[in-house]
This record gives structure tokens, sequence and C-alpha cells, in this order.
């Protein structure tokens, strides 16, 4: 797979978990304003990258490893990605 298919999967799974956080927010009963990778700086090729869900003026963070972009939705580390993102939630939720 060359590194354009891997940014783009990358990219997709970054989508995917906003996605998964809005969903998971409106389960919960909140609704999400915001959702920001790495600081608006995009989704690149680091080892580490940085979701900020905001909620009314309360921010959330948490971070992801690149395998968990690359592989989510419905590969090895899709539930812990979701783990993080329910645990994120009923912080903003607080």
């Amino acid at each position: 797979m060359g590194s354009d298919d891997i940014q783009e999967q990358r990219i997709n799974g970054a989508k995917g978990i906003i996605s998964s956080a809005n969903i998971l927010a409106i389960d919960a009963g909140i609704e999400i304003n915001d959702s920001i990778w790495n600081k608006r700086q995009g989704i690149d090729n680091r080892e580490l990258h940085t979701l900020e869900l905001v909620r009314d003026g309360k921010t959330v963070s948490g971070e992801f490893d690149v395998e968990e972009l690359e592989d989510y939705p419905g590969k090895v580390g899709t539930e812990k990605t979701d783990s993080k993102l329910r645990t994120m939630i009923r912080e903003l939720s607080k």
C-alpha cells in the first residue's frame, strides 16, 4: 500500500472517529459543538494524534496513536478507540 493510500486511511479513520463520537454523544443526551484534530494542524504522518471535543465551552482531549486512525473502524483497535471516546463523552457530560 502506498503512502497516499495510508494517508487516506488515516483521514477516513479520523472522520469515522468523529462520527462515532457524535453518535455516542447523542446517545448520552449531549451534543458536541466542535471536534478538532491536532490543534487544526491536519492529519499527517505522526505517531500520536490529539482529538479535542468541545461542548458549550468545555473541552476534553484524547490521544490516539496512528494505528487507531488507520484501523478505524472495524479492525483490532476499534474497541480500544471506542472506549476512549466513551470516556471523553462522559467527561463532557459532567
